[in-house]
């Protein structure tokens, strides 16, 4: 079985929280690994294992439900995907969930100081967006993980609009019942009338972005899943503390973490609002009857 459905759109824009009230189907499919996205049709090194691996890694435990997909948030984005799945998959339906431009640049890079990968303030961050880009540092692209109207652009050259439906990330919290309704009417199967919201998958704040850096150079591959066991307080981390400096990180982290949620103050959104008007303009004009909300802007 190969996918019929797509979750994609943003990163930071609640695919993970969809996800998760949709895996609570009966009659959905989705890897049950939240924490991993197969970004096949986007990352060509996957992409090149073929289709038989995509569909033996990925759906190898589908039990025959009527509607099967997967999350991958870099396929809205990266032009190279919507070809390659329009080659793959040209019937299938997508669902793009996105949220206000400038809170999801902010989310992302909150994301990536995390991460242990940011090592600048945000305002900093965006001013230098471009340059960083030329020497292909993807994972900090900000703004133009938001530019929705250039992406939808790219995406309708690929597939219909009656194909996607499109997601407010922020009606999706406020209205979880009513925007689950519009997800099963469009998958074309029985609502989903019970579920349960069990997980936050924002980032946490981080007090010193120096302390994220550190760690991640000290754990290297490693550090991904203690920043999750202590984002989600699980209670496992004793095996990755085989050394008293280990120990010494794993305490700072613990601590570094433990702040209130940082929120993007009024000054910087008023002020990234340029980098968005033209483009939400485009995305407005061409997502048409896939929406159901009026502009952030």
């Amino acid at each position: 079985m190969l996918p019929n459905f797509i979750i994609g759109g943003a990163t930071a824009s609640g695919t993970s929280f969809l996800t998760h009230l949709l895996m609570q189907h009966s009659d959905i499919y989705l890897p049950k690994d939240l924490d991993m996205e197969p970004h096949f049709f986007s990352l060509l090194a996957r992409y090149e294992k073929g289709i038989d691996w995509y569909q033996k890694t990925w759906f190898s435990d589908y039990q025959e439900q009527q509607a099967c997909g997967e999350r991958s948030t870099t396929y809205f984005h990266f032009p190279e995907a919507a070809e390659r799945l329009k080659k793959h998959l040209p019937s299938a339906k997508f669902i793009f969930v996105l949220r206000d431009p400038s809170e999801r640049a902010f989310a992302q890079y909150r994301y990536m100081v995390l991460r242990g990968i940011e090592e600048l303030d945000f305002k900093k961050a965006i001013e230098e967006e471009k340059w960083r880009l030329d020497i292909e540092k993807r994972h900090h692209e900000y703004i133009g993980r938001s530019l929705y109207g250039k992406q939808l652009e790219n995406f309708l050259k690929s597939f219909s609009l009656d194909q996607i439906l499109i997601l407010n990330s922020e009606k999706l919290r406020r209205q979880t019942e009513t925007q689950l309704k519009r997800v099963t009417d469009f998958l074309g199967i029985a609502p989903l009338n019970i579920f349960k919201i069990t997980s936050d998958f924002s980032s946490p704040a981080v007090k010193d972005r120096r302390i994220q850096i550190k760690g991640r150079a000290h754990f290297g591959k490693a550090f991904k899943f203690i920043i999750e066991t202590i984002r989600y307080k699980k209670d496992n981390l004793h095996s990755y503390a085989k050394t008293e400096l280990d120990r010494h990180h794993i305490s700072q982290l613990i601590e570094n973490l433990s702040g209130p949620k940082e929120i993007l103050v009024n000054e910087m959104k008023i002020s990234m609002r340029t980098y968005f008007k033209d483009d939400q303009a485009k995305f407005f004009d061409l997502a048409k009857d896939a929406i159901d909300f009026d502009p952030w802007l």
